[in-house]
This record gives structure tokens, C-alpha cells and sequence, in this order.
């Protein structure tokens, strides 16, 4: 049977493989942060936006902190009944990538956003590749 590499290795995200491989793309990666690359990395999901090699395409590579939603409590202690301790866990409204999205849209404001996948992640932050059309 023919199987697609590709697609094949980032459908194992449990792997050794490719828990090593990630951790040295990230090493680039974080370089890159908000900056235009030449090529997808990953190829066949941005074939699924609809991308193609040409000028109008731009691919850029953002980082969103993963931050916990923490409770602002004062004098460092939690007053109340119990319902109210908690401090941690709480959930925000808004998804990573959309907020990667409207970033990407306040730095590029004359182009469109075609589409935006997950690259890779480390404790602090989530990394995405956006696509933008001029």
C-alpha cells in the first residue's frame, strides 16, 4: 500500500520519531516568530487551504502563549465561599489560533486570511503557520 510520509508522520504525534524531530524544528521555529518563510512546513494541510506557489501567498509562522487563566486575587488569598476558590483552570472564551489570527490580521492588514494550522508546541507557547492572500 501506498502511504503518504507526510501525512503518515504528523498523524503520529505520540511517536519518538516525532517528538525528536519537533523538538529540533522548534529550535528554528522560534527564530521565526511573525516573519514570512518561503515554504509551508506543513505541505499537504496548506494544499488543503487552497495554497499555491506563487507571489500572492504569504506564509507566516506566530506563537501564542499558552497562559493559564488565572484568578487576579488580592492580598495573594481567595475571600468567600468555596464555590469561589478557584484560581486556576478556568477557561478562557477565545481559541488559540483565533487569537494568533487576530494578531496576524493587526501586523497585515491589506490581506486575507486563507487558512491556519497547528506546527508544534512547547510548555509556554503553540506555534501556528497562517496563510494570507494579498
Amino acid at each position: 500500500s501506498n502511504i503518504n510520509p507526510q501525512k503518515y508522520y504528523w498523524r503520529q504525534k505520540k511517536g519518538e520519531l516525532f517528538s525528536t524531530i519537533q523538538k529540533i524544528k522548534l529550535l528554528k521555529i522560534k527564530n521565526l516568530t511573525y516573519n514570512k518563510i518561503k515554504k509551508p512546513t506543513r505541505i499537504e494541510k496548506s494544499k488543503i487551504y487552497g495554497y499555491k506557489n506563487n507571489h500572492r501567498y504569504n506564509i507566516i509562522i506566530t506563537k501564542v502563549q499558552k497562559s493559564v487563566n488565572k484568578k487576579k486575587a488580592r492580598k495573594g488569598k481567595i475571600f468567600g465561599k468555596n464555590t469561589n476558590h478557584g484560581s486556576l483552570k478556568r477557561k478562557k472564551n477565545i481559541n488559540l489560533m483565533n487569537k494568533a489570527l487576530k494578531r496576524i490580521l493587526k501586523k497585515f492588514k491589506p490581506m486575507k486570511v486563507v487558512g491556519a494550522y497547528w506546527i508544534n508546541e512547547d510548555k509556554r507557547y503553540r506555534y501556528y503557520e497562517i496563510i494570507l492572500i494579498k
